[in-house]
């Protein structure tokens, strides 16, 4: 069953950004999480050399991933102060 949603309706990550982006900014979120909240190293291991080679592929996530990382230890938006 599928929600009703307004004609204007953009999806997740709103008006303007493209599946590029949106696809980068779920992945980089994923591998945060498997980096602090992963359940073994091998996980954890996993979240690294993921982030490695996608960076060799030439997509950058570290900065994303970064910035994901501390929102979610901190529980604040990224863009904000951690204070």
């Amino acid at each position: 069953m599928t929600a009703h949603r307004p004609a204007n309706w953009t999806g997740p990550w709103g008006p303007g950004v493209t599946a590029y982006e949106a696809t980068t900014s779920v992945v980089a979120l994923h591998i945060a999480h498997a980096l602090l909240n992963g359940k073994s190293n091998e996980v954890r291991t996993w979240a690294r050399e993921l982030a490695a080679e996608l960076k060799r592929e030439g997509i950058d996530l570290r900065t994303e991933i970064g910035h994901n990382l501390l929102r979610i230890a901190l529980d604040t938006p990224s863009d904000e102060p951690p204070f």
